[in-house]
């Protein structure tokens, strides 16, 4: 597998979007990867956008792969979808728009969505990062320091080794890295079941 750039802006059909928060470390994680992970409402899509997680041609993917599914899909979605080069500037209005249509009284946190995205894809890539886990102390640092992900930073306070964790007490970096495995997998399950329960929500 070939290293990932991680300079965005070198990232095929990357368009700054003007609202996008700057303070992150934009890692070019991609529709292909999300997909394979998450089914994402557009309020969450919008939240990886304007971070530059995303890049106008991942949502038009995203897009085409929502109007594959439910053909039926709204107009706004089909825009979404008929972006080109030319008008790649639209992506963020159109999102924006997407968004507000959505049901706001259930969904799950658009940042802790991409905590988990992001960590995914670092712990998919981490054989091509030069230091995989710096990556997630600036990870770390660019979510506010969530409780959640403390035990995965190598500069704090070790923790007591678990059911499953691999026997590697004596192996910090190991240790580590299977916390991080076991992060992503149990945060993935989560995610997808409060992804249903929020379907259901919204279906009754």
């Amino acid at each position: 597998m070939r290293a990932v750039s991680l300079l965005v802006t070198v990232r095929k059909g990357f368009r700054p979007d003007p609202k996008a928060h700057t303070n992150m470390k934009a890692y070019p994680i991609g529709a292909t990867f999300v997909l394979e992970q998450l089914r994402l409402s557009w309020t969450e899509v919008l939240w990886g956008y304007r971070r530059q997680y995303l890049g106008w041609s991942d949502v038009v993917e995203m897009a085409t792969r929502c109007i594959n599914q439910e053909p039926d899909g709204s107009d706004t979605v089909i825009e979404l979808a008929s972006l080109t080069r030319q008008d790649a500037q639209r992506a963020g209005e159109i999102l924006e728009a997407l968004s507000r249509a959505e049901a706001t009284d259930v969904g799950t946190d658009p940042k802790r969505v991409w905590l988990f995205l992001i960590l995914a894809w670092l712990y998919a890539n981490r054989d091509h990062r030069s230091d995989p886990l710096g990556d997630v102390e600036r990870v770390y640092a660019d979510f506010e320091y969530p409780e959640e992900i403390a035990g995965l930073v190598r500069y704090m306070p070790a923790e007591p080794v678990s059911a499953g964790i691999v026997d590697a007490a004596d192996k910090p970096t190991e240790q580590l890295y299977s916390r991080w495995r076991q992060f992503v997998t149990v945060e993935k399950a989560r995610l997808q079941e409060d992804q249903w329960r929020n379907s259901s929500a919204r279906a009754g």
